[in-house]
């Protein structure tokens, strides 16, 4: 028997959907039940990896709602952080 262990990464994930408005519909996922149904036999594990946005309450609001989801269902999260960047004004400085 195989032993399948997913790694999805949620940032791509969410852009990819975000892009077409089409599959804008897609944004909550059930993501264990499309690996499982392309991997009824052997998905042992499925790690979804995510970084929560900090900038913006109403974001990371729905963001929670949506990794609570995802718990529920048995997936594994792993975060990562959003890098710093200091940006400078090309005209001001």
């Amino acid at each position: 028997m195989p032993r399948i262990i997913a790694l999805v990464d949620g940032f791509n994930l969410y852009h990819s959907l975000q892009e077409n408005p089409k599959y804008h519909k897609y944004k909550w996922l059930n993501v264990d039940k499309l690996l499982r149904t392309y991997f009824p036999v052997g998905l042992e594990k499925i790690y979804y990896f995510t970084s929560i946005t900090p900038w913006d309450a109403d974001k990371v609001a729905r963001h929670k709602v949506f990794i609570r989801a995802l718990e529920s269902t048995g997936i594994e999260l792993v975060y990562g952080k959003f890098k710093d960047r200091h940006r400078t004004c090309p005209n001001c400085k």
